[in-house]
């Protein structure tokens, strides 16, 4: 749609720099308005206070999930990350 303009970067001659051009603008402004009004709706009824939790504890679950070790495709599902088996745990 032409809204990404490459341009040489200045440091590296093998590497290109993508700008967002002009013509882009007005379609952002609409994603930031859908991205406001779909926040408002999804936490309608929640208090500033628990939505800041929410934030907070949603950041707390990606940190963690960034921090588990890539699956090793040699081992088992159930041994990859070194935890047991649902049934093994209550044996």
């Amino acid at each position: 749609k032409g809204f990404v303009e490459r341009r040489p970067d200045p440091a590296d001659r093998r590497a290109w720099n993508l700008y967002l051009k002009s013509e882009v603008q007005p379609v952002l402004d609409q994603l930031r308005a859908l991205s406001t009004a779909t926040r408002a709706e999804a936490l309608a009824g929640i208090d500033e206070a628990d939505s800041e939790k929410l934030v907070d504890l949603l950041l707390a679950i990606k940190a963690n999930m960034l921090a588990v070790p890539p699956l090793d495709d040699a081992a088992p599902p159930t041994a990859k990350r070194g935890r047991k088996r649902h049934a093994e745990e209550h044996v």
